[in-house]
């Protein structure tokens, strides 16, 4: 195995300059992702992102989506880190290091508080254990055979203008005092509606509740994922219904699997845990890195995190 190439003397760091993209899309082809310009536009539409380059090509990459943070009864700004990648020649230590960095200080310039996000295994041990980032916990799915949950009558899957109702119904959904992602209508629109690469689904029952859905194919398994829930944290009834329209949607698409992700501390997981849904499936790491002295130990807070939150769905 050879070793990493020494170059972080010659590297150049930078911001975004009109015409990345391009440059963006085809180093993360070379590690195997396959970003299109459309995708990389719309999940970096702030276009806060940190260049490593030698050369004039990209040796690596960090971008920051930032997020409206509700921890207890107020807001904070945070930062949802998505696209951490170095190329397997040039990216040492030190040009990780740096690279992070500069988007550290360029996040507390604009009052970004503290970065959050799911790094994959690769990342996770490099992030914790030298660059200062911290576990909330490791999620595990909740999965369940698609065959296991009942029929619904209900067929409705379009995927309709998102309303106010639906923002409120979003937040209805979290306990009081816990720590959630805020989501009004246009971060709705803009995460479901306005993704390129993705085809997500809607079940709801008018303003009572909604879920919001996608397919995935995994091996020889088709995976069908619940990624948001906007209904009252207290209406057990209406949450289980709509799991069960899910169902239903799930099965026209032939749909091997149900998976989502829940606080256990939340009644959602009791009304899973009653349809037959288990902890067995992906394990997801889950952290932050404080940029501010006054940001508090996060970890231990009771969050509420859907797969909606993660840049991987």
């Amino acid at each position: 195995m050879s070793e990493k190439k020494d170059e972080s003397k010659n590297v150049r760091y930078s911001g975004y300059w009109p015409g990345d993209e391009v440059r963006s899309v085809k180093f993360f082809r070379t590690l195997g992702y396959n970003h299109t310009l459309d995708f990389w536009r719309w999940s970096n539409r702030t276009r806060l992102i940190q260049y490593a380059e030698k050369d004039q090509s990209i040796i690596a990459h960090y971008g920051v989506q930032p997020k409206l943070i509700r921890i207890g009864n107020s807001n904070t700004q945070g930062g949802l880190g998505i696209h951490f990648g170095a190329h397997p020649e040039y990216g040492n230590v030190p040009v990780l290091l740096e690279t992070l960095n500069r988007i550290e200080k360029r996040c507390r310039k604009i009052g970004i508080k503290f970065l959050f996000g799911f790094p994959n295994n690769n990342s996770w041990p490099f992030l914790n254990r030298m660059v200062g980032w911290k576990k909330v916990s490791d999620i595990t799915a909740l999965t369940i055979p698609l065959g296991k949950l009942e029929k619904s009558s209900n067929k409705t899957d379009k995927f309709p203008e998102f309303k106010r109702w639906h923002s409120l119904k979003h937040s209805e959904f979290h306990n009081e005092g816990s720590v959630r992602v805020e989501k009004d209508v246009s971060q709705l629109e803009w995460r479901y509606k306005e993704c390129p690469n993705e085809a997500y689904f809607i079940v709801e029952r008018e303003r009572e509740g909604f879920l919001i859905l996608k397919t995935y194919m995994k091996e020889k398994e088709k995976h069908g994922h619940i990624l948001e829930w906007g209904v009252n944290n207290n209406d057990k009834k209406t949450q289980k219904n709509l799991v069960i329209d899910a169902a239903n949607v799930f099965r026209r698409k032939n749909v091997d699997i149900v998976s989502t992700w829940m606080n256990k501390s939340h009644q959602a997981f009791r009304v899973l845990e009653e349809l037959g849904f288990e902890r067995s499936g992906f394990t997801t790491h889950f952290g932050y890195k404080p940029l501010s002295p006054d940001v508090p130990n996060l970890e231990k807070y009771n969050w509420l995190i859907s797969m909606g939150d993660s840049d991987a769905f």
